[in-house]
């Protein structure tokens, strides 16, 4: 979406109030307004959830909170969805989380490819285009890959499960440290880490990032030769965010400090000296299952969201998610998206 200024009031949020006029500078392109305010709920329920200010680009639309509060830390918790930690599959489940896993990442593999359908794994998915040789060259299993934001690590465990081989994850808020030869998991911030990397993740991460433009440029700093940074984050110019508003999944206010347009994501990117190569939309029937839990007043962090899903919507309700998601996915109006980026070659 892009709002040009003052037509921003004409559009319908639900779930929003509108407030003043702001003229903070845009993280994503720069721009210096005047943009509207919105007012946005939490994830809590109705009768004690907070409400937070949000300004919207009036050149990139880019949603992004006002003030970041300074109780910021306490919104997060062990029972945040990225601080759940996971078992390592042994046995049977083990061989066959494994094949699915390397399908996953790999997109090859006629046993992995029969149970990717019944059980896919879109975050290993984002990684194919820069392993399969379509973004820098063709990648085997001792690729050296960071990420970003990495919470309990749950991305680079399946990876491991998979037969990759050289893994890090970092994260400012990681409770325990580990290293176990082939998976290190690290309390850092990416301005501070040091290494070379073929390939960097942002899952769901950068939008929680204070300075996003900052974290892309010393990550990009990271990158060995051909190496790729991919970006995957919820998306405001988007189906979900017409029809939900404040009610949106993924608004997940005050935690993600910002919401990108495709537009916006492109102009931050080149902010950090990157180059966009690819965009691949991949939202889900997640986006319709956790707004509307939140119109429930469901807290969904703290909760098993499949067995809210199983216990709150028919199969065919969940099928007919699936089958709308694909579509906004193939309109470019997914709620998410995978961004490729490169560094960009000096002229």
């Amino acid at each position: 979406m892009n709002f040009p200024h003052g037509s921003f009031e004409a559009i319908s949020v639900p779930h929003v109030v509108f407030q003043q006029d702001v003229c903070d500078e845009c993280i994503a392109c720069s721009h210096h307004g005047p943009h509207k305010t919105l007012l946005v709920p939490g994830d809590f329920a109705e009768s004690d959830r907070d409400y937070f200010p949000y300004f919207a680009c009036s050149n990139c639309g880019t949603l992004q909170i006002v003030e970041i509060p300074d109780n910021l830390a306490s919104y997060y918790g062990q029972t945040y969805y990225s601080m759940r930690g996971s078992e390592r599959s042994n046995g049977m489940r083990g061989l066959v989380t494994g094949l699915r896993n390397a399908y996953a990442a790999k997109g090859r593999g006629l046993p992995g490819a029969l149970l990717y359908r019944l059980w896919p794994h879109p975050q290993l998915t984002m990684l194919q285009p820069a392993l399969d040789g379509r973004i820098g060259p063709r990648r085997d299993k001792s690729v050296r890959i960071l990420d970003v934001g990495c919470g309990a690590g749950r991305l680079l465990r399946d990876l491991r499960d998979a037969g990759f081989a050289n893994l890090t994850g970092i994260d400012p808020f990681l409770a325990e440290p580990s290293d176990d030869g082939n998976l290190r998991l690290l309390r850092s911030d990416v301005t501070e880490h040091e290494g070379a990397y073929d390939v960097i993740t942002f899952n769901h991460s950068l939008e929680h990032v204070v300075d996003p433009r900052a974290a892309l440029a010393a990550a990009k700093g990271l990158l060995a030769p051909g190496g790729v940074i991919i970006v995957r984050v919820p998306l405001v110019d988007s189906q979900a965010w017409r029809i939900y508003g404040g009610e949106w999944g993924q608004l997940d206010a005050p935690r993600h400090l910002y919401l990108f347009t495709r537009k916006g994501l492109a102009s931050l990117a080149s902010g950090a000296g990157c180059d966009l190569v690819r965009t691949q939309d991949d939202s889900n029937e997640v986006q319709f299952v956790l707004s509307e839990l939140r119109l429930r007043g469901v807290r969904f962090h703290e909760i098993d969201t499949k067995s809210a899903a199983a216990q709150t919507f028919p199969p065919e309700q969940i099928a007919d998610f699936k089958r709308r998601a694909a579509a906004f996915n193939a309109a470019g109006e997914g709620d998410q998206a995978a961004f490729y980026l490169t560094a960009r070659k000096a002229a």
